[in-house]
């Protein structure tokens, strides 16, 4: 039930071919969750967390983190 970096759900849901792809594209601004660019890579999701996220202007995908 740990929280969740955002370069890792960017990973997670195919939104970047790799973590290390994911961590550039959010250094660039590129990745938005509910229509807030995320602002560093220190950035975490808690559990029970829920919404949209955008990397780009074309990949889009909801998600929601449930504890395993």
């Amino acid at each position: 039930d740990a929280p969740v970096k955002i370069a890792q759900l960017v990973r997670l849901l195919e939104l970047a071919p790799s973590t290390s792809e994911a961590m550039r594209l959010v250094n660039q601004g590129a990745v938005k969750i509910n229509g807030e660019k995320v602002p560093d890579l220190e950035y975490m999701l808690n559990v029970g967390t829920s919404g949209v996220i955008q990397v780009g202007k074309r990949r889009v995908a909801a998600f929601s983190l449930i504890s395993s």
